[in-house]
């Protein structure tokens, strides 16, 4: 087929496509336009852009504009877009449940006035986008059903219809206007700035997704208190309209008859003033503008509400005192009290230091924690971890005045230890990586004082929640790894015990059972041997006493109690041998594994579970003593 004729039947179908859609428009069009005519107005709902309701002494004049219904008259307000919805709902869906011509109506030698039309309950007045207007006028109610009659003022037709039209019509003007005090959302919100007689001048700002303080001084602010006080703002509500503005103009349609102005507010008795009132600003991101709250005196009634008022409009009106709570608060009460600002699992390296003593901790992905400082050793992630949880999880209890700055009196002149945290995140700034300087205290005080190298202020900690940190920085042994001997009770076929000069030998079998070697008659104690087991899978020290020590001697471990010598099936692997020495305090044992030079302290139950005699000696054999073997050292 030839290109041209390829396109002539491409247009010839582009055609016809258009034909078909201008045909199904037009049969939509035309069952739109026979479906509407089943109504009273003929008009959808959306395509209102005014709407004006009389009923008694109550006129209201209500435009849309920006997507958004405003009260014109009688005063200038934000309307209650629900109950704007609603009625414009009811409009929309009013049927036509009998239609009385004016034919009709002189058979019936009727009368408009008999249906209640020369004294109508209400009205309704329409404007849609098209610049068409309908007046929509109430009668009284038909004889017979639950409906009632109505008409348009530019036809004669009466029509019965749904009483649902005037039930949805408010009799007070209160009941169309917009309660919520402040629109918007705390996710949007880019901006605050508070101002009271208390607290002063403060400004927020987000940035990313925490808040920080601006004015009066720059720091960290507590962003899930301020969510929770927008939350509070943006969900408040008036409760009672207590003064208006003069009413606005009318431009295109007159009111029916003269409303008398309401003369403008006072604000001074209030207590509305800048002198007096609680001032509140918020602002959207892109908004440049923003929106204000201002809070005054209490009402005098006993429910305890204040007097309120937008920053734009001079509407005062009353609402729930828990709102002058929230905003009376100063810089210090809107400050993050928590210490550090960077998560436990970001921080890659530690550094304690207590007079010349230094230690250095490092993590690294594979290894974990490990002492960089003084010596290289590997540290004990449960215990650094919890160290460095403990350090980023402090909260502050007080900030110290900026105006006090005498180091000497909080005991920061000659700080008791030092603390420095380096994080991981590459976007960890400031106070995460500057060095903590933390003070002196006396014993039994309540409190210990903070501050950072870089940073002016100080902070005020628990003393309570400090504990146990003073001790740990100088001493890299409170880090250093307390595995012992970490093994698998499938891994071990070999242990022989040494004590009161004797030495007790049992092997694992092919089988998995546990025999003396040779011919010795004893039984082995099966149950003694699977709690020795049980105690040296991961076995740990309680703490660690000393590092290479220049004597053991005072640990009883030049001639230990007890020597229990561990041998795995690994042919490579050294067996190991652990010393058992004097007992250490109330609660242990000095102990040590052989070649290791890292003097322990076991758990007293846990050295006791490990020297259990591992055979039986028969009563009838008792008297007869196993040759003792030597103790290899």
């Amino acid at each position: 087929m030839k290109f041209k004729n390829t396109y002539r039947l491409f247009l010839c179908v582009c055609l016809l496509g258009i034909v078909v859609w201008l045909v199904n428009r037009h049969v939509d069009s035309t069952d739109k336009r026979k479906y509407m005519e089943g109504f009273v107005l003929n008009t959808r709902a959306e395509d209102i852009g005014l709407l004006i309701l009389i009923r008694g002494d109550l006129r209201v004049d209500c435009v849309r504009k920006d997507g958004l219904w405003m009260i014109e008259h009688p005063v200038l307000s934000r309307a209650d877009i629900g109950v704007i919805a609603r009625i414009l709902g009811e409009l929309e869906a009013l049927p036509k449940a009998e239609v009385i011509t004016a034919a009709q109506q002189k058979e019936r030698e009727l009368q408009p006035g008999d249906y209640g039309f020369d004294k109508p309950r209400a009205r309704v007045m329409v404007g849609d986008l098209y610049g068409r207007n309908k007046e929509l006028i109430i009668g009284c109610d038909a004889p017979v059903g639950n409906l009632l009659y109505v008409k348009l003022a530019d036809s004669d037709d009466i029509i019965a219809t749904s009483r649902s039209i005037l039930e949805s019509i408010p009799d007070k003007f209160e009941d169309l206007r917009d309660r919520i005090i402040v629109h918007g959302d705390p996710q949007r919100t880019s901006r605050i700035e508070i101002q009271s007689k208390a607290g002063g001048f403060i400004q927020l700002m987000r940035q990313d997704a925490k808040w920080m303080l601006q004015q009066p001084e720059v720091a960290r602010a507590d962003s899930d208190k301020i969510s929770q006080m927008l939350r509070s703002l943006y969900s408040s509500r008036v409760k009672h309209f207590v003064c208006d503005p003069t009413p606005a103009g009318y431009k295109d349609v007159k009111p029916p008859e003269p409303i008398t102005s309401l003369p403008a507010a006072n604000i001074e008795p209030y207590g509305l003033s800048d002198e007096t009132s609680v001032r509140v600003t918020v602002w959207l991101r892109g908004d440049e503008i923003g929106s204000g709250l201002i809070l005054g005196n209490a009402t005098g009634e006993s429910n305890g509400d204040i007097y309120a008022k937008s920053r734009d409009s001079d509407a005062i009106y009353s609402t729930g005192r828990e709102m002058l709570d929230i905003f009376s608060v100063s810089a210090n009460d809107l400050k993050d009290r928590n210490l550090y600002s960077l998560e436990t699992d970001t921080v890659k390296e530690a550094c304690f230091q207590k007079d010349d003593k230094r230690v250095v901790l490092k993590r690294t992905s594979d290894r974990g924690w490990t002492i960089a400082e003084p010596g290289q050793w590997k540290a004990d992630d449960q215990i650094v971890d919890g160290l460095v949880q403990k350090i980023t999880h402090l909260r502050i209890a007080s900030f110290v005045a900026a105006a006090r700055t005498n180091l000497a009196e909080f005991g920061l002149e000659s700080p008791a230890y030092t603390v420095r945290l380096t994080s991981n995140n590459a976007e960890s700034t400031g106070t995460d990586t500057n060095r903590l300087i933390v003070g002196t205290s006396e014993k039994g005080q309540s409190s210990v004082f903070v501050k950072f190298e870089n940073d002016k202020s100080i902070y005020e900690i628990s003393a309570e929640s400090m504990k146990g940190l003073e001790s740990q920085p100088a001493d890299p042994m409170v880090c250093r790894d307390r595995s012992m001997i970490a093994v698998q009770p499938e891994q071990i076929t070999r242990l022989s015990l040494f004590k009161n000069g004797t030495e007790q030998t049992v092997i694992r079998d092919h089988s998995g059972s546990w025999t003396r070697p040779a011919s010795s008659t004893n039984m082995v104690n099966d149950d003694a041997i699977n709690n020795t087991l049980f105690a040296l899978v991961n076995l740990r020290a309680l703490r660690i006493e000393c590092n290479d020590p220049k004597s053991v001697v005072a640990y009883g471990l030049d001639h230990p109690s007890a020597t229990l010598t561990v041998g795995l099936n690994d042919e490579q692997a050294v067996q190991k041998t652990l010393l058992i020495g004097f007992l250490a305090g109330t609660d242990g044992m000095y102990a040590m594994i052989q070649g290791q030079d890292v003097v322990c302290v076991l758990q007293k139950t846990i050295a006791d579970r490990l020297t259990s005699d591992l055979i039986t000696l028969p009563t009838a054999a008792a008297t007869r003593k196993e040759t003792p073997v030597k103790q290899t050292q």
